[in-house]
């Protein structure tokens, strides 16, 4: 009788509360805020799993151990994390979400070589974890120092031993870096000093040029870039560098120019000439960020 108490509760809400019961806040869903006022963390566990449930999913667990920053979650064999407590992301959603948008133009094979700037939760390095497999390897750039730390937590819960996680930002030189890291959503972190709500820490910064020559292999089959604004770095390489990657994948924050007229942020045009001087054609996404697509 309790359990269908619970589940006849999750229904009606997944149904009727994030169909506009209550009103958005800071582009959360409606439900999502719902449950983020529920005080007791093992009751939202219950909701959550129980939504799930009746999406036709199975979670086994989701915890937050005191001091750790995200949620984790473990969907069968599979460890990931989450910034809020939310009911749709499991391993499905994040392979689908790889192959539209970072892999959509190349699709990693056995062996591959991959870097990843701006890895943030390792939301795209776990799951390319699988497709480059053993012999392969991930290097997962991600400048936040509490978000790198536990990037490499959840690779060792997955026993990725072929992720390296690096706390470093991409910048125009090597030399220590502020960065600023938001309150509200690590996501919104950079290093431009137009953060709201943040806390500022020093990292080490790099040139893109030195990342790669740190790195031992001869070919980088896909960079995956998503840094706020600081993509604009890329364009420093040199072309012996450049020469050694054959596809690029670079989200341009230009919507944040829009908003703030912060120039930092207005990237598209930088990287489309940045490849066309090269003579290097591109292609593009609109997925709400601009990605931007080359191969070489």
């Amino acid at each position: 009788m309790r359990y269908i108490t619970i589940y006849n509760i999750c229904s009606y809400l997944y149904q009727k509360i994030s169909t506009g019961f209550f009103k958005p806040k800071h582009n959360m869903s409606n439900l999502q805020q719902f449950i983020n006022k529920i005080p007791s963390f093992s009751i939202q566990k219950k909701i959550i799993k129980c939504i799930y449930w009746i999406k036709g999913i199975s979670i086994d667990s989701i915890e937050k151990r005191e001091g750790e920053r995200f949620y984790t979650y473990k969907d069968g064999d599979f460890y990931f994390l989450s910034e809020v407590l939310s009911f749709f992301r499991t391993k499905k959603v994040m392979q689908n979400e790889l192959a539209r948008i970072t892999t959509r133009f190349y699709t990693p094979t056995e062996g591959d070589t991959i870097i990843d700037i701006g890895a943030g939760m390792g939301e795209e390095a776990t799951v390319l974890s699988e497709l480059v497999g053993p012999s392969g390897q991930i290097i997962a750039i991600e400048a936040n120092p509490s978000v790198a730390l536990e990037l490499h937590r959840i690779t060792k819960l997955n026993k990725m031993n072929n992720i390296t996680v690096l706390n470093i930002a991409l910048n125009d030189r090597d030399a220590v870096i502020s960065l600023e890291d938001n309150d509200e959503s690590y996501i919104s972190g950079n290093t431009s000093g137009t953060s709201i709500k943040t806390n500022v820490f020093q990292v080490a910064g790099k040139n893109i040029n030195s990342i790669i020559n740190e790195i031992d292999t001869n070919e980088i089959n896909l960079i995956k870039v998503n840094i706020e604004g600081a993509e604009r770095f890329l364009t420093e390489i040199t072309d012996d560098n450049f020469n050694k990657v054959r596809n690029w994948c670079i989200s341009c924050h230009d919507f944040r120019y829009d908003s703030a007229k912060i120039d930092f942020f207005k990237t598209k045009q930088i990287i489309k000439d940045f490849f066309h001087a090269r003579n290097v054609k591109t292609n593009q996404q609109n997925t709400g960020l601009k990605f931007i697509y080359a191969a070489n």
